[in-house]
């Protein structure tokens, strides 16, 4: 239980975080970064749940003292251990 506050009366505490677990299981997995489809994807779970506006901004656009680096995708990953097997 969470202290005495009104703005949680009637919320379901046990559901809400169900919910939340499942939106962290189903992000978790995705491969994140600055940039890429990780990150859209990442954003589009988030939206089912809380209402946000996504902009996107061209790689090479100047954002201050910071270029918008290009956009790079994970075809293939792998971890090899120090035999070199994967």
């Amino acid at each position: 239980m969470i202290g005495n506050n009104a703005l949680l009366d009637g919320v379901d505490i046990d559901a809400q975080v169900a919910s939340m677990l499942g939106l962290m299981r189903e992000a978790f997995p995705l491969c994140r970064s600055i940039t890429g489809d990780g990150v859209r994807d990442t954003l589009a779970i988030v939206a089912r749940s809380i209402p946000i506006a996504v902009h996107e901004v061209p790689s090479g656009s100047v954002a201050l003292d910071w270029v918008v680096p290009r956009e790079w995708r994970v075809r293939e990953a792998w971890i090899k251990d120090p035999s070199g097997r994967k």
